[in-house]
């Protein structure tokens, strides 16, 4: 579960994990449901530092490229998350809901 993400994330949990001790390594699989289902591919995993996966919805509307690089703080830690997308679903984001990532990332 992802604790106080983004609007939509914050009781997100992951539905499936193939790897076998169900714990995210670098060559993990997850499905979960951020807005639609996902089927995301772990690329880049030096933990605790920085963790990157590939998503893509079932119907190819929409393919994200998530990286997160964590900082150490003495509270714990702070994120700092890069994301790009491509697809239709992100063309029509971009027209109907320009400011959704910007509002979600404030709340």
């Amino acid at each position: 579960m992802l604790p106080n993400g983004r609007n939509g994330t914050k009781k997100l949990k992951v539905s499936s994990c193939y790897s076998p001790d169900r714990k995210l390594n670098p060559a993990s699989v997850f499905i979960w449901n951020p807005a639609g289902k996902f089927t995301s591919t772990i690329k880049e995993f030096n933990a605790p530092y920085n963790i990157a996966w590939l998503g893509e919805t079932d119907n190819k509307n929409m393919t994200v490229y998530n990286a997160w690089m964590i900082i150490p703080t003495i509270e714990g830690c702070k994120v700092v998350s890069n994301e790009s997308q491509k697809g239709p679903k992100t063309k029509m984001e971009k027209i109907f809901a320009p400011n959704m990532v910007r509002k979600n990332i404030k709340n």
